[in-house]
């Protein structure tokens, strides 16, 4: 079962990847203005969350919202691929 520290690490990774931006840093949500900032680049982090993980999520999960901070998306992610998160995981 993953955890949520996993993978808001996995998906800070993929977004430092995504950017070319080194990965080594601590986890700044400003990356997540960046991506947002052009919206072929916001899709295609969706996609590359969702094939990483195996999921898909559904159209009312991405919103303004979903891009705001790396912990909501690993708690999104948590929940699709875990089926649900307890309160002790988030």
């Amino acid at each position: 079962m993953l955890e949520l520290e996993d993978i808001k690490k996995e998906v800070w990774s993929i977004a430092c990847k995504m950017l070319e931006t080194g990965d080594n840093e601590p986890i700044n949500n400003s990356l997540l203005h960046v991506i947002l900032s052009e919206s072929q680049q916001a899709l295609e982090f969706v996609c590359l969350l969702e094939d990483e993980f195996d999921i898909e999520f559904d159209d009312d999960d991405i919103d303004l919202d979903f891009f705001s901070n790396f912990d909501d998306i690993a708690k999104k992610l948590l929940i699709h691929t875990n089926g649900s998160a307890s309160k002790t995981q988030i």
